[in-house]
């Protein structure tokens, strides 16, 4: 009797083994064994239909292997931005850096670069400032996201040392032009299609042997410190250069279209020459 009993056992193990045995399969595309309907290793689906379907599932799966694998500041002011991995379409995003934590803040801008891109690869024109760290964000089909920490690092120059940069706030209303200490947030909002608030900007450099050519930048950071970059240009120089009442309307546009408002508090000005920082002023805004 206990050899019909050890028997009975021994056969229950072989067909338990066996029914376990053809559930196990491999990969296609990791080649970890499972025993599942879907691989723990990259999710991909069991071949011949692991929900019963009898179907083959083609489906690609994305895996993580998605990262961004350089970002470059142009000498035309232009940032080149290359990434692998992931599944296309894809689509690029980038904001000042507020913080390490991915965090771009309530009072920081999220700009899309690009989207439904099928390559691996994107230059972006604008609002990059020299010196100013960034993050720029790859997401793919998937919604899988790689984090790129990008800083277009100031470069030195020397043909413009001991040059200074003059700054003075203007404002034309209802054509008078004066000089004031300070804007009003309230009056810009009313008036800043129709009037001119902006500022006289002067490069006053000794003079030079031959013309010195240059891009000049100009970028406005906001009180959060937020940096928007809103005017370039290439300049040549053998003297004082200027930029007689220059126009801020650009700012105050991106400001109300963006923020619904224009902040109070202190703004910086900052001129770049060749992306190095020339000079910085400030800016009250009451």
């Amino acid at each position: 009797m206990k050899k019909w009993i050890t028997l009975l056992l021994t056969m229950m193990l072989v067909f338990t083994w066996a029914a376990a045995l053809a559930d196990t399969w491999f990969c296609p595309n990791c080649g970890q064994r499972n025993d599942s309907n879907f691989c723990p290793a990259c999710g991909t689906p069991k071949p011949g239909g692991g929900s019963g379907s009898g179907t083959t599932t083609t489906t690609t799966v994305s895996t993580s292997d998605l990262k961004v694998t350089r970002a470059v500041l142009n000498s035309d002011g232009s940032v080149s931005v290359s990434w692998s991995g992931g599944k296309s379409p894809y689509t690029m995003y980038y904001s000042w850096y507020a913080n390490s934590s991915h965090n771009s803040g309530a009072d920081v801008t999220l700009w899309r670069g690009g989207s439904g891109l099928i390559g691996t690869s994107l230059s972006l024109t604008s609002d990059f400032v020299p010196g100013e760290r960034y993050w720029i964000i790859i997401e793919d089909a998937d919604g899988h996201e790689a984090w790129y920490d990008f800083n277009p690092g100031r470069k030195a120059f020397t043909e413009l040392s001991g040059t200074r940069l003059t700054f003075s706030l203007r404002k034309k209303v209802n054509n008078r032009s004066s000089t004031v200490g300070s804007f009003s947030a309230n009056e810009i909002e009313r008036q800043y299609l129709s009037s001119m608030y902006g500022g006289t900007i002067k490069m006053n450099v000794g003079r030079l042997k031959n013309t010195y050519y240059f891009t000049a930048r100009m970028a406005i950071f906001l009180p959060s410190g937020e940096p928007y970059l809103f005017h370039k240009s290439d300049e040549g120089i053998n003297g004082t250069a200027y930029w007689e009442s220059y126009d801020f309307k650009y700012v105050w546009d991106w400001l109300v279209n963006r923020k619904g408002g224009i902040p109070t508090g202190q703004y910086t000005f900052r001129l770049y020459v060749n992306d190095g920082l020339f000079g910085e002023e400030y800016i009250s805004m009451n």
